[in-house]
């Protein structure tokens, strides 16, 4: 167990953590006031973006939070009753998915393995063709 622990911490890390890291180190090092308070900043949208990921639960699903609200400019109740008759975490999860492809689509290669584990959460749950009816009905949501 310590032999594999060792080797693990030795082991090169991939390019996509690689470039997170970097990421991560550039939005504590930048000493720009003007990007911390602008109303749209692109360190804004990457906290955003950190928030929604952070609702993902284990199994993929994603978990209602104030940042879906945020992100969707939409309270919990407008969003509840824009549902299309599916479970709760199926269609937040879609919700999700659908707002980091259309708006987060720059920084695809933080969220793509995020996204990938929340398909196969959607997987396990719907059809595929039942999934892509409500992809529809939440396309239509994030604007």
């Amino acid at each position: 167990m310590v032999r594999y622990l060792k080797s693990s911490l030795n082991a090169p890390e991939s390019l996509a953590f690689s470039r997170f890291r970097s990421r991560f180190r550039s939005r504590f090092t930048s000493s720009s006031s003007e990007d911390e308070f602008s109303s749209h900043s692109p360190r804004q949208e990457e906290d955003l973006m950190t928030q929604l990921i952070q609702l993902q639960k284990s199994s993929g699903e994603f978990q209602w939070g104030n940042a879906i609200e945020v992100a969707l400019d939409m309270n919990q109740d407008q969003i509840k009753g824009a549902n299309p008759e599916v479970e709760e975490g199926v269609w937040v999860t879609i919700l999700v998915i659908c707002f980091l492809e259309k708006k987060m689509l720059e920084e695809k290669e933080l969220w793509e393995l995020v996204v990938d584990k929340a398909i196969k959460f959607i997987q396990g749950k719907v059809s595929s063709q039942k999934a892509e009816e409500i992809k529809e009905a939440a396309m239509k949501i994030v604007r």
